[in-house]
């Protein structure tokens, strides 16, 4: 009696549902690849702080140094939608031409030279590291670690004429 009492009711809501209106599909809004969407952010900020100041809530410190960074006559105005701003393609943003390779590093030696600047630069702070440590602390060094002193001298050179040049 209780499972026909139970089937019943299940009949008359399924009816019921089969009546109503599908929900609505949902609205799938993305931005196009072809389009950059830009906004101000000084103008949105300063909005954002005139309101809360509005609003009778107390400004944090980083709150009211952004305030007094922020141009006054920003806060009235109207903060543009995004689509009033919007590019309608990325060659819009990009130069006519492109930009002239400055010499030095129209190679890929001069390119380079910066990064292995720093590599040999980092090697000798490491030997440094180890000299100190085995003169001052009188760590045992490995292998592998006695051989990078040994490149000392090597790596000096290489710095210096890279330098030089």
């Amino acid at each position: 009696m209780a499972d026909a009492l139970q089937r019943e009711r299940r009949r008359q809501r399924f009816a019921a549902d089969a009546k109503r209106a599908p929900p609505p599909l949902p609205k799938r809004e993305f931005a196009h690849p072809e389009k950059l969407v830009k906004s101000d952010a000084d103008a949105v900020l300063a909005k954002f702080l005139a309101r809360k100041v509005a609003a009778g809530a107390t400004l944090t410190d980083l709150q009211k140094r952004a305030l007094g960074s922020v141009d006054s006559t920003r806060i009235n105005q109207p903060v543009p939608s995004p689509k009033e701003i919007t590019v309608s393609k990325r060659s819009e943003l990009e130069p006519a031409s492109p930009a002239p390779v400055a010499p030095a590093l129209a190679s890929p030696v001069a390119a380079d030279q910066p990064r292995r600047l720093l590599t040999l630069r980092k090697k000798l702070r490491e030997i440094a590291d180890l000299e100190r440590r085995e003169a001052e602390e009188g760590a045992v060094l490995q292998a592998n670690q006695r051989a990078k002193i040994q490149q000392k001298s090597a790596l000096e050179a290489e710095l210096a004429s890279l330098v030089t040049e």
